[in-house]
């Protein structure tokens, strides 16, 4: 089972290893472990691939356009195929089969009802903090020769990157902080002497509050998101 803190950190970071270091291992996560021990030409590739595969399903002129209302917060057709392109290459470099569009949608929602959350609750980053995190990767991507592929794949300039992922950032931000807060306090430090046992304890309590965040969820699909056949369960 995916540990979603861990699986919308790294693909907030379109694969860049540019944020924390993980405590669970999932799907994502090994791949990403594979890619940094691959030779600087097998990693440049996949960036370079993956910005070509965005540059055809992501239009950042058309950054308004949205899918669904997820309570208070909303899902652009660009963050839709964001998702979905890098899911998709991701289950073809690894001979995975591909998710369906309903188990992408599904694992968005549950990120913006946290996002939603954290919001009503003062865990959604301030401004300096979004700030700070973005000084950060402007310094990271002058020396990141990944990021570099990824961006001349896509044929975007860095600040057009930046301006693309400052929510996306925000929001992974916002999700560290609730699992920080929300989950982290409620598990049995005891555990921690079992790693298996700890897993567990953290996804049972994950999924009991992701149930509570569904039962009083607002979704509603767009004109936009019924033309591409998204369906939510």
């Amino acid at each position: 089972m995916k540990i979603i803190k861990n699986h919308y950190l790294f693909l907030s970071l379109l694969c860049l290893t540019l944020i924390i270091a993980f405590l669970y291992i999932d799907k994502g996560v090994t791949w990403q472990k594979e890619l940094d021990n691959s030779s600087p030409e097998l990693r440049n590739n996949i960036h370079f691939k993956l910005g070509t595969e965005l540059k055809q399903s992501v239009n950042l002129d058309q950054n308004d356009i949205y899918i669904a209302l997820i309570n208070n917060e909303h899902i652009s057709q660009n963050e839709w195929q964001y998702n979905k392109t890098f899911e998709v290459m991701k289950s073809k470099e690894r001979n995975w089969s591909a998710p369906n569009n309903e188990t992408i949608f599904n694992e968005i929602v549950e990120r913006k009802l946290i996002v939603d959350k954290a919001k009503q609750t003062g865990l959604y980053p301030n401004k300096d903090e979004i700030d700070k995190f973005i000084k950060e990767q402007k310094i990271l991507m002058k020396s990141n020769q990944d990021i570099q592929s990824l961006l001349n794949g896509w044929m975007i300039t860095e600040a057009e990157y930046i301006n693309f992922m400052q929510e996306i950032w925000a929001d992974s931000i916002a999700i560290e902080k609730w699992y920080d807060n929300i989950i982290i306090p409620q598990i049995n430090t005891t555990l921690l002497e079992d790693l298996n046992a700890y897993e567990e304890e953290y996804t049972r309590i994950t999924n009991l509050e992701l149930s509570k965040l569904k039962d009083n969820a607002k979704i509603i699909i767009t004109d936009e998101g019924n033309d591409l056949g998204i369906l939510y369960k």
